[in-house]
């Protein structure tokens, strides 16, 4: 699992960017993969574990969210 540091979430829009600590790129998070933790909204600054994962348009989104 990798490791980061959510950049920021938009609970009205439903989606924010983790800053991975591995190589410091921005992960897209999905409120979708908040919910699976009974999440509605996360701060910014929060540290969390994370898999990735690429969509058809090789666009690289957090799977499997864990607070830490």
């Amino acid at each position: 699992m990798k490791t980061g540091k959510v950049k920021w979430f938009n609970q009205e829009k439903g989606f924010g960017f983790i800053k991975s600590d591995e190589d410091e790129s921005d992960v897209f998070l999905h409120v979708s993969e908040l919910n699976k933790i009974n999440l509605e909204t996360i701060a910014g600054n929060t540290s969390v574990s994370f898999n990735t994962r690429e969509n058809k348009q090789k666009k690289v989104s957090a799977t499997n969210l864990n607070l830490i």
